[in-house]
């Protein structure tokens, strides 16, 4: 529940910001699809409500350490340990956008260079957290798989595309939308056969209770 709640909020705050703010984005010269000095979602921070922004990324940030840590309660050796903890990283980061961009040609602030130093933690810890759950071959992690290969796939283009300025917002949000998605798909998954568990559990616990009265003198 709290991987999605985490990606749910970042994609409703993300959409709806923007259109609030679109006014501001407009001044300072933001594209919607080529490359500018601060981009999106991170310049939004900047905006009149960019406060919003700020506590979305700081709980969406604690929401993604809560699935992470639930993720790694499931896993039984190290090798699969690393995707809950490439997750964690990432989750961590996220909380760290908080700290805002400067907007272009302002004076630099430490809080700048906090924003730009852990940014690019991001998308390395999500590929790391993919490619460990695509090497995941425990029974019953397929969706998994294929979800995280597909991902992986759809990174490396869109972050690759981030190179060429004339389409490099498009690719951004392109990766941004991935991220998302596949957080949000793994944890449907997740909490889906959570609950299919506890009620295949819930039903043989109340097939054996006639049984075991049965038993008694």
């Amino acid at each position: 529940m709290a991987g999605l709640a985490a990606a749910a909020l970042l994609a409703v705050v993300f959409v709806v910001l923007s259109l609030v703010e679109r006014g501001f984005l407009a001044r300072v010269g933001w594209s919607s699809i080529r490359r500018t000095s601060v981009e999106w979602p991170s310049l939004l921070e900047r905006g009149p409500h960019g406060w919003v922004l700020q506590v979305a990324f700081v709980i969406g940030g604690m929401f993604g350490l809560v699935f992470s840590a639930a993720l790694w309660s499931r896993a039984t050796s190290r090798k699969e340990r690393v995707g809950p903890l490439g997750l964690g990283v990432l989750s961590a980061a996220v909380s760290c956008m908080a700290f805002p961009p400067n907007l272009p040609a302002s004076p630099v602030r430490w809080t700048n260079v906090v924003h730009n130093t852990v940014y690019p933690i991001i998308p390395v810890a999500a590929l790391v957290a993919a490619f460990a759950l695509v090497s995941d071959r425990r029974a019953g992690r397929g969706r998994q798989r294929v979800s995280s290969a597909l991902f992986l796939a759809l990174s490396f283009v869109a972050l690759g595309l981030t190179f060429v300025s004339a389409i490099a917002q498009v690719a951004r949000s392109a990766f941004f939308a991935a991220l998302l998605l596949w957080i949000a798909y793994l944890a449907w998954v997740e909490l889906r056969d959570y609950l299919g568990a506890k009620q295949r559990g819930f039903s043989m616990q109340y097939q054996l209770i006639p049984e075991q009265r049965s038993r008694q003198p």
